[in-house]
């Protein structure tokens, strides 16, 4: 039997480890919870790693009651694993979700959306969109987590005078945009390859960056700091907007492209037009039947008209929120529902609305009904 008094300084000490540790990870996880954050994969190692060192064979000698506070560290740290599982699955999904809002939006909409739903989405303090020209860095626009705060009036103030920075040595956007992978930045104050004016402005001493490449080429970067709050950008901030600049640039391109297609054949019908004005009588037509239809206009459309309600064109989701708005539920009752965040409930009634093309819930509830009467007497 262990002589347990002869290990007195060895049992205090392990039992205050084992104690600062709980204390540690359970402020980690509040902390990450509150800002909707994750911990991070790699704090997450760190504190298994001194778990497993706690709960070597070495310390198997003390009496069974620091066992027990060994296995409440335990608990803590399976709770922590879950809760950034659980944060990361949310912000992918919610993440996925809200890229549809960029269809259709004009580019001073984009450029100011883009910023403000991965920050609202991920909990950032703030979020610089930048884009590139040539080999110049050009910061456009920023959202705050709170506009008022002084770091974010200095640095809005900053971009109103239209910052242009060359990509150049070994700036971190430059190694960004050589290597196509994000970075994570810390001590940017002293780092001496670092562009000090937003970083100082910012109070930003450790952010994350990640660059945005359109069909091959360099577009932009966002960046990303939690510059008043307890911990510094870590690893999994960094891969979530790594994640979120790759879905952006992506569905920025399949918008260009739309945009290009749109053109063309904008363009096609105009010179089939004025070819058909200067070909022969009885000679064919240049023009296709679609053009010549509606060579006169469009024929205005009803207020709210729900033209044979294109159901096909909603997913199964926005299917499933329409049946739930026509329950008459509200946007957190649906969210409550189908365990999803009010953010994602918005962004698919406003998919629901595009799609049916209409202007408010009642006409979207209105066609619903109808499409289910037909169904019925069909």
């Amino acid at each position: 039997m262990p002589d347990f008094h002869s290990m007195h300084y060895d049992r205090d000490d392990h039992k205050e480890r084992v104690k600062a540790l709980t204390e540690r990870i359970r402020a980690a996880r509040t902390e990450a919870s509150e800002n909707g954050a994750a911990i991070g994969s790699r704090d997450l190692r760190a504190y298994r790693k001194t778990i497993d060192q706690l709960a070597s064979p070495r310390h198997q000698t003390m009496p069974p009651a620091f066992g027990s506070d060994v296995g409440i560290l335990e608990s803590e740290w399976e709770r922590s694993l879950q809760q950034d599982w659980a944060t990361n699955t949310r912000v992918i999904n919610e993440m996925e979700a809200a890229v549809l809002e960029f269809q259709d939006l004009r580019r001073g909409e984009y450029l100011e959306q883009v910023p403000r739903i991965i920050g609202e989405i991920c909990g950032f303090q703030k979020v610089l969109f930048s884009v590139v020209q040539g080999t110049h860095w050009i910061p456009v626009t920023m959202w705050a987590k709170d506009p008022s705060e002084i770091t974010a009036i200095r640095l809005d103030k900053y971009l109103k005078d239209n910052p242009v920075i060359r990509l150049v040595g070994r700036l971190p956007e430059a190694e960004m945009a050589r290597r196509r992978r994000p970075l994570l930045v810390m001590n940017a104050l002293t780092d001496p390859h670092t562009h000090k004016p937003p970083i100082v402005l910012s109070n930003a001493t450790d952010y994350a960056g990640a660059p945005l490449f359109v069909d091959g080429r360099i577009a932009g970067f966002l960046h990303i700091d939690r510059a008043i709050q307890a911990r510094p950008p870590n690893e999994t901030d960094m891969l979530w907007l790594h994640r979120y600049a790759s879905i952006v640039a992506g569905m920025y391109s399949i918008t260009l492209s739309s945009r290009r297609e749109k053109r063309t054949q904008t363009n096609f019908d105009r010179v089939s037009l004025m070819l058909n004005e200067l070909r022969p009588c009885g000679g064919q037509s240049f023009v296709s039947p679609e053009v010549q239809q509606n060579k006169s206009g469009p024929a205005p459309r009803k207020f709210n008209q729900v033209e044979s309600l294109p159901m096909s064109r909603l997913s199964a989701r926005e299917y499933q929120v329409l049946q739930e708005l026509s329950k008459g539920m509200t946007n957190q009752a649906i969210a409550t529902e189908l365990c999803v965040s009010i953010h994602t409930v918005r962004t698919h009634v406003r998919q629901i609305l595009k799609k049916m093309r209409v202007t408010n819930r009642a006409a979207a509830v209105a066609g619903f009904h109808s499409a289910l009467r037909e169904r019925s007497d069909g």
